[in-house]
């Protein structure tokens, strides 16, 4: 669940949200139904996170409710998670790690990641549902050492 999260962007009530159906695997996409403002949108998944969501479902299909309405991450009982859920288990993440994190950083970690990766910044805004542009443009804060190496790569300054 929390590699789900980080490798797709998702908010946290998406991520809650998600129902089986929404999971196109094999196409390698899911579709988030009524994200913030009661858009829907298509966030493309990675093929490492494909991996892990087949085996993820795999494992799951030996014991729970593999029905097109069930969560796809569920409590014991089959229902949905509650944020409250969340913040129990980032508090047991957090009791194994020796840095502090927020559900949301994660979100903001994709982001940068795509940013530092060359993602066009359009296609970004589109994957976290961002409605403006400008939403996403935190995200371009200027990494010099980045600048420094482009700057070594074109052929009149190097």
């Amino acid at each position: 669940m929390v590699r789900t999260y980080l490798h797709t962007g998702l908010r946290l009530s998406e991520l809650l949200s998600l129902q089986l159906c929404h999971l196109q695997i094999y196409d390698g996409y899911l579709k988030v139904v009524k994200g913030k403002g009661s858009k829907d949108r298509i966030v493309p998944l990675s093929n490492a996170i494909q991996r892990v969501i087949a085996r993820y479902l795999k494992e799951r299909a030996k014991h729970g409710r593999m029905q097109d309405d069930a969560p796809l991450f569920p409590t014991v009982h089959g229902l949905h998670l509650q944020k409250r859920d969340m913040k129990l288990i980032i508090g047991r993440l957090r009791e194994c790690l020796t840095f502090h994190f927020t559900w949301h950083q994660l979100r903001h970690t994709f982001a940068t990641e795509l940013v530092r990766n060359n993602f066009d910044i359009f296609n970004i805004s589109r994957i976290l549902g961002h409605s403006k542009v400008d939403t996403t443009k935190i995200y371009l804060s200027v990494d010099t050492g980045k600048l420094k190496k482009q700057l070594d790569q074109v052929p009149l300054f190097s």
